[in-house]
């Protein structure tokens, strides 16, 4: 079991994920953006991030700068779905 955050703008992504890791045993939460997520990975250990790459307010290029500026060690799974619009 594993604990993890998902940072996806689009509602229904991001619930899809949490169910299906939720379904597969994991611990999961959610965040809409990465302003959002940043907050949450300084105040609670995750081990993975999801990260989408184009979201509002912080994307995820400027939140993995961040992780990797304070957070070295946490892992991150990159996610896009960028090119199926």
């Amino acid at each position: 079991m594993a604990r993890i955050l998902v940072i996806e703008d689009e509602r229904d992504i991001r619930e899809l994920f949490r169910r299906m890791l939720t379904e597969a045993g994991h611990i999961v939460d959610v965040a809409p953006d990465g302003t959002a997520a940043l907050k949450m990975v300084d105040s609670s250990p995750y081990d993975v991030l999801l990260l989408d790459i184009i979201m509002p307010k912080k994307d995820g290029i400027e939140t993995m700068a961040a992780l990797a500026k304070d957070h070295p060690t946490v892992k991150v799974i990159v996610i896009t779905g960028g090119g199926l619009h």
